[in-house]
């Protein structure tokens, strides 16, 4: 029955969903949300394109899944993920926006307070941006929009403007990628600028959210001077000029000065545990 119902919700926006069970979890995926007693959500690709995959552990207790608003003219739906846990005695909620953003499907952990598409995709703004967008007096029609009077936006990242910003031509770089976390695809700025922040050692492997540099002295030599490492700073100020780039998404060009945010999907209960890394 369950089964039929996502079925049937998921098919109201134009997409594909599969239930299962599993043994163990995934290898790290960007959209798993593992959170004990509850499933795993996932974009797979198979020969027929993509598709969303929810996956209960095997001996993990039950969670009801109930799609609590499906918006078809946009492609998107909330879901909500009810369970008790292991040894709890209130029930634990959790929701998850699933939606297509330019040319692919996502799924994006949402505050439990969301109640609404709108208001899930409301609170994955980050504060500054929700701030430009009342500063720049962009409509309400407008502040979903992926480019507004107050911000741009591209997948995950928002530019937001910065007219009167003063850099250091010196210090500004060419070609930068933006990453959630090391391995993910990163998204490529033309001109970028950076303050403030730490630098850190970065290994998709060993060190995907980054260590200190005192940490990476106290590693085994032979992890230390093997391949992969990237010295990188980590929650910096960082701004972007020009074109943007990303295989899964339209390039924008930002003619002046924005700088970047990362949507607030990290702060969540559910959040996959990212940093900022430049």
């Amino acid at each position: 029955m369950l089964n039929q119902l996502l079925r049937s919700t998921f098919d109201r926006i134009g997409a594909r969903v599969q239930v299962r069970n599993a043994v163990t979890p995934p290898s790290f995926r960007p959209f798993a949300a593992p959170v004990d007693g509850f499933p795993l959500l996932d974009v797979l690709h198979d020969r027929r394109g993509e598709y969303f995959d929810i996956r209960f552990l095997r001996g993990a207790p039950p969670a009801d899944l109930l799609t609590i608003d499906v918006r078809p003219e946009s492609r998107h739906l909330l879901l909500l993920a009810r369970s008790a846990g292991l040894g709890r005695q209130e029930t634990t909620k959790l929701k998850f926006l699933c939606g297509h953003d330019e040319r692919h499907w996502f799924v994006a952990s949402v505050p439990a307070n969301a109640t609404t598409v709108r208001s899930a995709m409301e609170a994955l703004q980050p504060e500054i941006v929700r701030r430009s967008v009342v500063e720049n007096r962009v409509r309400t029609r407008d502040r979903l929009r992926r480019r507004n009077p107050g911000f741009v936006r591209q997948g995950e990242w928002f530019f937001v403007p910065r007219p009167d910003l003063s850099v250091d031509e010196r210090r500004v770089l060419r070609y930068e990628p933006l990453s959630r976390v090391s391995g993910s695809k990163p998204h490529v700025v033309e001109f970028c600028y950076r303050t403030g922040g730490e630098t850190v050692h970065v290994h998709s492997l060993f060190a995907p959210s980054g260590i200190h540099d005192s940490a990476f002295r106290n590693l085994r030599p032979e992890c230390r001077t093997g391949p992969g490492w990237r010295v990188m700073q980590r929650v910096a100020a960082v701004y972007a000029k020009g074109k943007v780039r990303h295989s899964d998404h339209s390039t924008v060009n930002l003619g002046i000065w924005h700088e970047v945010a990362l949507n607030t999907e990290s702060t969540t209960a559910s959040g996959t545990k990212v940093v900022f890394l430049d």
